[in-house]
């Protein structure tokens, strides 16, 4: 494990060492609708972030996104942690992490629209329409909002460290990667 890599897991630590634990269900009633939100919610229930097992962190990745922002912004370190320490086996997890740290851009959602031709937009027509609804209307933007009003300054720099950290694991091009891009602009 490399120096940066201890590094970075030593800043999220810090930042993070005070974060309180979320009370009552930790995934929210809207987003919380899936076998997997339920097997978060089950899997991390009690749990202070730094005894989470890596196990249930890989098992419970694909729920994340379904955690409410209280227990976001507690078990965070705990995802982040892993993917540092184990990237390999966090695999997908950094992005997904990156996805739900950058804030919601209609340019990006647009860029994957335009790479469908017509049929797939036809085929995709009702899923397309709930996206763009959720971007006009502004709820994607209030979620996200919701999610990362409670970071302290000091958690928000951890969440810097780890945009780093990505960044250098990406090496160059970074740039290219637009939604790793808007988490780093928006994180600073």
């Amino acid at each position: 494990m490399s120096t940066d890599n201890e590094q970075t897991r030593a800043v999220i630590t810090a930042a993070f060492h005070e974060t309180p634990r979320p009370t009552g269900r930790l995934v929210s009633p809207v987003l919380g609708v899936s076998f997997e939100a339920d097997a978060v919610d089950t899997a991390l229930s009690g749990l202070r972030w730094p005894a989470v097992p890596r196990a249930v962190l890989s098992e419970t990745a694909g729920g994340l996104s379904s955690l409410t922002p209280a227990a976001f912004r507690h078990y965070l370190p705990a995802y982040m942690i892993y993917c540092v320490l184990d990237p390999i086996r966090a695999d997908v997890l950094v992005d997904s992490i990156i996805d739900l740290l950058a804030p919601p851009s209609e340019s990006v959602q647009a860029e994957v629209v335009a790479v469908l031709d017509g049929e797939q937009r036809a085929a995709l027509a009702d899923a397309l329409a709930l996206v763009a609804e959720d971007v006009a209307s502004g709820a994607a933007r209030r979620r996200f909002e919701a999610r990362v009003a409670g970071f302290t300054a000091e958690e928000r720099e951890a969440i810097r460290a780890f945009g780093a950290w990505v960044c250098a694991m990406e090496g160059e091009g970074w740039e290219d990667d637009p939604t790793l891009s808007a988490m780093t602009r928006y994180w600073g």
